[in-house]
C-alpha cells in the first residue's frame, strides 16, 4: 500500500484506520533499534515506547488533516523526537548532561568529526581507534571526548549549550524551538559558527599541550589546515 492509501485509510477511521496503523508499525518497526537503541542508546523498552508514541502522534496529525509529504521521514522525525524527550527526562532526574554521561555516549558522531576537521572520506575516530586492545580503545575514545568537552567549557554559555544539544542528537527543528531562532536555517548557521569557535578552542588546547587532548592533537597536527 502506498503512503497516500494509508493516509486515506486512517482518515476513514474504524477498521481501515487500525489496519493502516498496523501496516505502518510493521513497516517502520526497525526504527526502534536504529533510532532509539543504536543512535540514542535507550533501552529496547524505552525505544519501543518512543516509536509507539510517534505512531500515535502521526495518527493524530493525519486525522487533523495536516499535510504529510513523506510518511517515512515523518515517522523517523517523530520517533527521534520522542526518544530525545525520554533522554531529557532521564537527564533531568540524574542531573547529568547526556553528552558527558558515558553510559549514554559511546562515541562522538562521525558527522561531528567530519565537520571539525573538514575531512573528505575518512573518519578521524576510525583512524584513532584502529587498535586491537579494547580497553585502550575505550580509554582513547574517552580522552577524545574529554578533550572536546574541555574545549566546549571555554566557550560562551549559550554557544556551548547549542553545540551540546546538537551533539546530543537534537535536529535543527528542535534547536530552532529550544533556542528561539527564527528559522531552521538560522539554527544551522549558528551551529556552523559554533563549530568554528570549537575548532579555535581545540587549537588553543593543542598549543597549550593539554594532556587529555594528546590523541586528538597528534592526529590534527598532521592536518595542514588545522
Amino acid at each position: 500500500m502506498s503512503d497516500d492509501q494509508l493516509i486515506r485509510m486512517i482518515q476513514q477511521g474504524g477498521s481501515p484506520r487500525e489496519k493502516a496503523n498496523r501496516h505502518l508499525q510493521d513497516k517502520y518497526f526497525y526504527l526502534i533499534r536504529q533510532v532509539g537503541v543504536r543512535k540514542l542508546h535507550l533501552s529496547y523498552e524505552e525505544a519501543h515506547m518512543a516509536f509507539t508514541d510517534a505512531l500515535t502522534e502521526l495518527d493524530w496529525k493525519i486525522r487533523q488533516n495536516e499535510s504529510i509529504e513523506d510518511t517515512g521521514k515523518m515517522i523517523y522525525t517523530l520517533t527521534h523526537r520522542r526518544a530525545v524527550d525520554i533522554l531529557r527526562k532521564q537527564t533531568t532526574k540524574t542531573g547529568t548532561e547526556p553528552l558527558i554521561n558515558p553510559a549514554k555516549t559511546a562515541e562522538l558522531p562521525d558527522w561531528f568529526m567530519d565537520i571539525l576537521q573538514n575531512l573528505d572520506h575518512d573518519h578521524v575516530l576510525n583512524r584513532l581507534l584502529r587498535i586491537d586492545d579494547d580497553n585502550e580503545k575505550r580509554q582513547r575514545q574517552m580522552r577524545i571526548l574529554a578533550c572536546v568537552l574541555k574545549a566546549l567549557e571555554q566557550m560562551p554559555t549559550k554557544r556551548r549549550a547549542l553545540l551540546t544539544n546538537k551533539l546530543d542528537g537534537y535536529d535543527y527543528e528542535e534547536l530552532t524551538q529550544l533556542h528561539g531562532f527564527k528559522t531552521e536555517r538560522v539554527a544551522h548557521e549558528m551551529v556552523s559558527r559554533g563549530m568554528e569557535s570549537l575548532r579555535d578552542a581545540l587549537k588553543n588546547l593543542c598549543k597549550q599541550g593539554e594532556p587529555v587532548c594528546r590523541d586528538l592533537c597528534a592526529w590534527l597536527n598532521r592536518k595542514t589546515h588545522f
